[in-house]
């Protein structure tokens, strides 16, 4: 399940990020933002550690902040990940 929220997120993040986004038209770093969530993802799914998942859960809340216009995800749906298990 969370496995699909965080592909679910990368879509969006991926669709509404662009400078003349309809779902972003402000672009307060949300480009950004989005690149620092999609390489703290690929390097959590190539190394599972505490200090990924900690950079994972950092860059997700900085991105949705940024780029979340429209999406309607709410940060309960990934405050969740727990990364004391790693």
């Amino acid at each position: 399940m969370k496995t699909l929220l965080l592909l679910g997120v990368v879509a969006c993040l991926s669709l509404g990020c662009k400078k003349t986004s309809v779902l972003n038209p402000v672009n307060n770093n949300c480009e950004k933002n989005a690149d620092d969530y999609t390489a703290a993802l690929t390097a959590f799914a190539n190394e599972q550690s505490k200090s990924n998942c900690e950079s994972l859960k950092t860059t997700l809340t900085a991105a949705v902040n940024s780029c979340a216009l429209g999406w309607g995800v709410d940060a309960s749906d990934y405050e969740e990940l727990d990364c004391s298990q790693y």
